[in-house]
C-alpha cells in the first residue's frame, strides 16, 4: 500500500513520502552542521520518550531470554517490532500530545504479551517450579513495561481536557471566524487543518504540508521572505494567520499585523499565539472591520490584543 500511495504520489509530482512526514521527521543532511542536527534531534527523541525506550529495552530482555523457545515467525515479529522502534526514533518525531509513538507503543505492547504469555506457557510445561531468579526477573520486567506506561497514562489523562480547550480556544475560533467572513476566498496559514474543515476556503499553506510548491523551496533551503511575498501575491490571499515564531525573521515586511489572540496553559497547539496580518492596505480596513465584529465572540479566556482595538 505504501508503495501504490508512493507511485500515484510521485505521478501527481509530489514526493514519494508524504510532504508531513518529509517535514516533520529527523531528516539527514550530509555536512557537519546536518549530522551534529540530526544527532541532537536523535538523542532528544530518546530522551523524550523514557516510556517507548523502557517497553524496547523490556522486550529485548525478553527475547534474549526465551530466545529459544520463541518460534522463527515470532523471532522476526520481534525484530521487526525493535527495528520499527529504533527507526521512527532516529528519523521520526515523538511527543506533540503523544501522538507521534502511539503505533510504538500498541506494537511492544502487544510484542510483550505475547512473549511473556509464552514465558508462562513454557515454565508450566517444561519446569513446573518457577525459580526466584526467574520470578524476580518478570517482575522487574512488567514493573519496567507498566511504569512508564502508567506516567503516560497519567499524563495524558490530566493534559487532555486542556487540550480540548485549546483546540476549542485557538482552531476552532480560526475556522470560524474564516468561515463567518472569508469563506471562498484564499487565505495563508501554517496550520491548516480545522481552518479547512470549518470553512469553505483555497488555503495557502505556509508550512508545506499541503503545498508542494513551499516543501520544495523548504528542502532546497530557499524557503525566505520573498518566497512567502510571492506566494500570497500570487494566489491573492486577503489575510494571513501565523504563529509568528515559525517563520525565523521570514515574515514579510510589508504584510500589517492587525491583531493576536493568545491562549493560556497550552499543551497542544503549535503555538500559544497567533497573529492576523492583512497582506497591502487593500486588505487592512476589511480585516481590521472582522477582528472587531468577531472579538465579542470570542470565549473571556483569549487575550486580543494588536491594533484592531484602538479607537
Amino acid at each position: 500500500m505504501i508503495t501504490i500511495y508512493g507511485c500515484i504520489s510521485l505521478y501527481n509530482g509530489w514526493y514519494f513520502l508524504p510532504n508531513s512526514v518529509l517535514l516533520k521527521g529527523n531528516t539527514l543532511q550530509f555536512t557537519l552542521e546536518g549530522i551534529i542536527a540530526f544527532l541532537w534531534r536523535m538523542i532528544n527523541h530518546f530522551y523524550f520518550s523514557p516510556h517507548v525506550v523502557a517497553l524496547l529495552i523490556a522486550c529485548l530482555i525478553l527475547y534474549l531470554r526465551f530466545k529459544h523457545q520463541l518460534k522463527e515467525s515470532e523471532k522476526i515479529l520481534m525484530a521487526l517490532s525493535v527495528l520499527i522502534t529504533f527507526t521512527h526514533l532516529l528519523f521520526a518525531g515523538v511527543g506533540w500530545f503523544f501522538r507521534y509513538e502511539a503505533y510504538i507503543v500498541l506494537i511492544l505492547m502487544v510484542v510483550f504479551a505475547d512473549v511473556l504469555n509464552k514465558y508462562f506457557d513454557f515454565q508450566r510445561i517444561k519446569i513446573n517450579k518457577e525459580s526466584l531468579y526467574d520470578y524476580g526477573a518478570i517482575v522487574f520486567l512488567v514493573f519496567l513495561f507498566l511504569v512508564p506506561l502508567a506516567m503516560r497514562t497519567g499524563l495524558s489523562f490530566s493534559q487532555y481536557p486542556r487540550a480540548v480547550t485549546n483546540i476549542y480556544e485557538q482552531q476552532y475560533q480560526m475556522g470560524l471566524f474564516l468561515q463567518k467572513y472569508y469563506q471562498g476566498q484564499c487565505v495563508a496559514a501554517n496550520d491548516i487543518g480545522a481552518i479547512n474543515y470549518l470553512a469553505d476556503i483555497c488555503t495557502v499553506d505556509l508550512y508545506g504540508l499541503a503545498n508542494m510548491e513551499v516543501a520544495k523551496y523548504k528542502f532546497s533551503g530557499s524557503y525566505d521572505e520573498h518566497v512567502i511575498r510571492r506566494l500570497v501575491l500570487d494566489n491573492k490571499v486577503k489575510v494571513i494567520i501565523i504563529y509568528n515564531d515559525w517563520f525565523d525573521g521570514n515574515i514579510p515586511s510589508d504584510w500589517i499585523e492587525v491583531g493576536r489572540w493568545k491562549i493560556l496553559n497550552n499543551v497542544v497547539t503549535g503555538g500559544d499565539e497567533i497573529s492576523f496580518y492583512a497582506p497591502d492596505i487593500s486588505s487592512e480596513k476589511s480585516l481590521r472591520k472582522n477582528l472587531i465584529d468577531f472579538s465579542g465572540a470570542l470565549p473571556a479566556t483569549i487575550i486580543q490584543s494588536g491594533s484592531y482595538l484602538s479607537p
